[in-house]
């Protein structure tokens, strides 16, 4: 499991929420969130701005994201996508900033799961909420060993079209993954890699340059070795 949520997190949150009127809507990405002290996402700026880009694309309605972490992608599903009124997120770890995105996305029906994504009872818990319904988009990045568990899993209560994103697909374990499920499928695939924001952090770090932010420091500790974004559209 990962580590417990870091102190001071929901009032960087809340902090965060403050300024929600001053952000407009359906923008690709909200570059203020990864200068937050906790709230920012583990991903790369440019491939999460190309994962939401393509995510539009099939004008979704209802998201899920397995490994919701603090909220910072999750933001980006519902301020994003202006189609969708409908999200889960699921966290192992619970989500305590819940509370905060309902009051800021009245619009947006949730559905919370903390607990395993692929258990049994969870599957349950989201195919009661679904009422018949079908997932658009889901985005995959909870336990790097299960991705396909969760591929299988999930696939049966997704619509036809849909896209599935699979994260840290440069990494050993999630990129088998991923190239497990495309063999097997034999769906239309490809890979979001965009190495710029580490390239330009690292290109810093030699230069001595003072680091700008948490998330910066983030993108140094790991030095291009994580991320990427496996993409598979469900014909």
């Amino acid at each position: 499991m990962d580590d417990p949520f870091p102190e001071g997190m929901i009032e960087d949150i809340e902090l965060f929420f403050q300024g929600e009127d001053s952000r407009p809507p359906g923008e690709d990405l909200y570059d203020d969130v990864f200068l937050t002290n906790h709230f920012f996402p583990l991903q790369r700026q440019r491939e999460l701005s190309l994962m939401i880009s393509e995510a539009r694309q099939c004008s979704p309605k209802v998201v899920y994201e397995i490994g919701a972490d603090k909220g910072g992608g999750l933001y980006h599903w519902c301020k994003s996508l202006l189609t969708v009124s409908r999200v889960i997120a699921c966290e192992i770890r619970g989500t305590p900033y819940r509370y905060l995105f309902e009051k800021a996305f009245p619009h947006i029906d949730f559905l919370w799961i903390e607990g395993s994504s692929y258990s049994q009872e969870s599957l349950t818990q989201i195919s009661e909420w679904l009422k018949g319904e079908s997932i658009d988009v889901t985005f995959i990045d909870g336990d790097k060993a299960n991705f396909e568990l969760d591929f299988d899993k999930i696939s049966p209560m997704m619509s036809h079209p849909s896209v599935v994103f699979m994260h840290d697909v440069t990494d050993p374990s999630p990129g088998a993954a991923f190239n497990r499920v495309i063999e097997k499928t034999q769906f239309q695939n490809r890979q979001i890699v965009n190495r710029i924001d580490t390239s330009l952090s690292l290109e810093r770090e030699k230069l001595k340059v003072p680091s700008t932010s948490p998330h910066e420091n983030w993108l140094r500790h790991w030095k291009g070795q994580s991320c990427g974004v496996g993409v598979i559209h469900l014909p």
